[in-house]
């Protein structure tokens, strides 16, 4: 961000829990400093937080609900997907 000062970025990150989350000290750190330009959504396959979007596999449904939702009137210019093969394939398009 300190490099390009007028980005704005969103992380879905997905995890089974929020104990296996990497890096989240680091990410909060990130989101703390940066509340106008950087949101992350934590998505987690094994626990519970409250929210149906935020709970299961990250795939093409929930990347729908998310996009119409946590997205929704967000300019996207670029987007990146990591992760297992099945995930790439199931949200890519």
């Amino acid at each position: 961000m300190a490099l390009a000062p007028k980005s704005d970025v969103s992380l879905i990150y997905g995890n089974k829990n929020s104990e296996s989350i990497i890096f989240k000290e680091e990410l909060d750190a990130l989101k703390n400093k940066h509340m106008e330009t950087f949101r992350i959504m934590h998505v987690l396959s094994r626990e519970n937080v409250g929210n149906p979007l935020q709970k299961g596999r990250i795939d093409n449904e929930k990347v729908s609900g998310i996009m119409k939702t946590f997205l929704a009137n967000q300019p996207i210019d670029e987007v990146f997907i990591c992760g297992p093969e099945q995930l790439i394939f199931a949200v890519s398009d």
